[in-house]
């Protein structure tokens, strides 16, 4: 948002004089949307002109500034048919979910419709950014004969690949099943995903970035299927389809056979046949948004439902917009899809741990802010009990303050140099939080050095605690954040979802859990993570034929993957349990897990029931 736009919306900044007095000029914006049904993020959002609002990420996400739609997420029952009659877009996802492309205008209309029960706005997803098969039990024990067993672990030196294992008879590779991730792209070029005949292990991919030939029933993208990837691979067309290099080196950990290394940086599941999709970002955005990745959960299942095929998803993303209770529709889609058809998903839990931030504080108390130079426009989020009210008052260094009354519309104070855009929210049907949102928006493109103090004012006080967050990722680099933070309750969302695997980071090497490592609970106390998993300085593929470390609960995450993948091997291909997916596959992992040094109670917020340990989780 620039100062010219600001000065369009008579916004004055009046100073105060001394030290105790407030500055409390306000612009009250087009009225947000009344219903119920919509979330609060949205109602905020076309609230505000789309030319105000274009500057600003977070409330921009999932709005096209080329053809003026919105991609809004639903919950529904019965058919919308009169909707697509007015000439909407929808895409259908399982569980009574879909994805809307609509005109701003038409909003209140879809509310409006009796078989919409709600109505959320898209949000942007960060990933997460080796031996880690060794520390995580992929080896022979007493008990198992049919897993493969790398050697002995001799030293806590830093180890430089996944090492390749020797192998017993029939060895557990993942053979018959679906390793599914959802990334960032794929170098389906590497050797690591193809075949001794040099062929592609990916059956589909469905890039959703590229316009051309979207998947029957989607409306992005472009959909190759394995002839058209080998076409490529004979003609050499890599298409550069994974710049950043997350998703590739994702896949070698879950999926990785080591040919590019002569067999020895294999990954968990070597064997299986892999499914891809790359995520669209947000228009105008560098991050992807929600409603895209529940449409790529959505087909992978759909397509191991074809091939009546087990498999085992990844996500490497997340963000912290939500109240972190499970309950955002992203959150219960995932729950709700979880274990259809044989499936299982695995998600990190973040790499927020040490961000500092998350507070969770007392009502009446404050808290610092710390914004450093050079970081451009962001939003912070509060989430209380409706029992309670209080107004939000700001200090800045200088002595001055302003507080934001309590108003159930989009508001725009200014505090010096500041613009902040407030908005009051209530409960939804998803969820019994109130959130309380605040834009801050800098007078130039950037901030400047600030020191602000963020205090909650109480009116009325019963439960008397709230939580804060600021928005995940690279969005704020390093450094932004909280005096006073709080590392619990930094899970990604949606690493919350209930009946998801979430996975932290440890460091294997050292047995302790990774200080950026998200950690839980979930605000209602749901135990999360599940378990953790290797996630420092992973060596795993990288486009261009090669391997790179990388560093995250990203890598940890696709361990798990893999591991979920053997044990579908093992139950429900070789027929030792034909029930071995969804929440059994959790519980097996749950049960298998080993102690980590550092961690002394458990289930803990930081390791939940321990460190993924394959070779205890076959139940034999």
């Amino acid at each position: 948002m620039t100062t010219q736009a600001l000065t369009t919306q008579n916004l004055t900044t009046q100073t105060s004089t001394t030290q105790t007095s407030t500055t409390q000029n306000s612009t009250t914006q087009s009225s947000a949307p009344s219903s119920s049904k919509i979330d609060s993020l949205l109602k905020l959002s076309i609230s505000l002109p789309t030319d105000e609002r274009s500057n600003i990420p977070e409330l921009n996400a999932g709005f096209d500034m080329t053809i003026k739609t919105w991609d809004v997420i639903v919950k529904y029952h019965g058919n919308l048919d009169s909707l697509i009659e007015a000439g909407l877009q929808i895409t259908y996802l399982y569980a009574g979910y879909a994805v809307i492309r609509t005109p701003e205008n038409y909003i209140d209309i879809i509310a409006a419709n009796s078989n919409i029960e709600y109505i959320e706005k898209p949000v942007n997803l960060n990933y997460e950014v080796t031996e880690g098969k060794r520390a995580s039990c992929f080896q022979i024990s007493s008990r198992i004969t049919n897993v493969t067993s790398p050697p002995p672990l001799t030293s806590l030196a830093p180890l430089t690949s996944l090492t390749p294992p020797t192998t017993t008879t029939d060895p557990l590779t993942g053979k018959g099943v679906l390793v599914a991730v959802i990334d960032s792209g794929v170098d389906y070029m590497h050797p690591d995903f193809r075949d001794e005949n040099g062929n592609s292990r990916i059956l589909y991919l469905w890039d959703q970035s590229r316009d051309g030939a979207p998947p029957e029933g989607y409306f992005i993208g472009t959909e190759y299927e394995n002839e058209q990837i080998n076409s490529f691979i004979r003609e050499n067309i890599s298409n550069a389809f994974d710049p950043s290099g997350h998703g590739t080196h994702v896949l070698g950990i879950a999926a990785g056979n080591g040919r590019a290394s002569g067999g020895r940086n294999i990954g968990c599941a070597p064997q299986s046949d892999i499914i891809f999709v790359k995520l669209a970002r947000g228009n105008g955005s560098n991050y992807p948004v929600t409603s895209a990745l529940m449409q790529a959960v959505n087909y992978v299942i759909s397509k191991a439902a074809a091939l009546n095929m087990p498999v085992a998803i990844n996500i490497s993303y997340g963000n912290s917009y939500g109240s972190h209770s499970g309950n955002s529709l992203i959150e219960t889609y995932l729950n709700d899809v979880s274990g259809m058809t044989k499936n299982i998903i695995v998600t990190g839990t973040g790499n927020e741990g040490a961000a500092g931030r998350h507070v969770k504080n007392e009502v009446g108390r404050g808290n610092g802010l710390i914004i450093y130079r050079g970081i451009q426009t962001f939003g912070l989020q509060i989430w209380k009990s409706y029992n309670d009210d209080f107004e939000v008052k700001i200090s800045n260094s200088a002595g001055k303050s302003i507080t934001f009354p309590i108003v159930y519309d989009t508001r725009q104070y200014r505090l010096d140099n500041i613009t902040f855009i407030v908005y009051y929210g209530l409960p939804v049907p998803y969820s019994k939080s109130q959130e309380i949102y605040l834009q801050f928006v800098p007078e130039g493109s950037f901030f400047e050095n600030e020191l602000l103090s963020i205090e909650a004012v109480p009116i009325v006080t019963r439960d008397g605690i709230y939580d804060m967050w600021l928005p995940s990722g690279n969005t704020l680099g390093t450094g932004t954040g909280f005096l006073i933070s709080d590392a619990d309750t930094t899970l990604t969302i949606p690493s919350t979802a209930g009946r998801v695997i979430s996975v932290g980071a440890y460091d294997y090497r050292t047995d302790e859990i990774a200080a950026f490592s998200g950690r839980g609970f979930t605000i209602e106390g749901g135990i999360k993570p599940d378990i953790v998993a290797p996630g420092v300085d992973i060596l795993s593929a990288a486009p261009g034929g090669g391997y790179a470390y990388r560093t995250g609960t990203s890598m940890a995450a696709p361990f798990v993957t893999g591991a979920s993948a053997l044990l579908m091997e093992w139950g429900i291909v070789r027929g030792n349990d034909p029930y071995m997916y969804g929440e059994r596959i959790k519980a097996n992992l749950i049960r298998g897990a080993s102690r980590i040094f550092a961690v002394d109670e458990y289930p803990s917020r930081k390791a939940g029931f321990g460190a993924l340990c394959l070779a205890n989780s076959i139940p034999v």
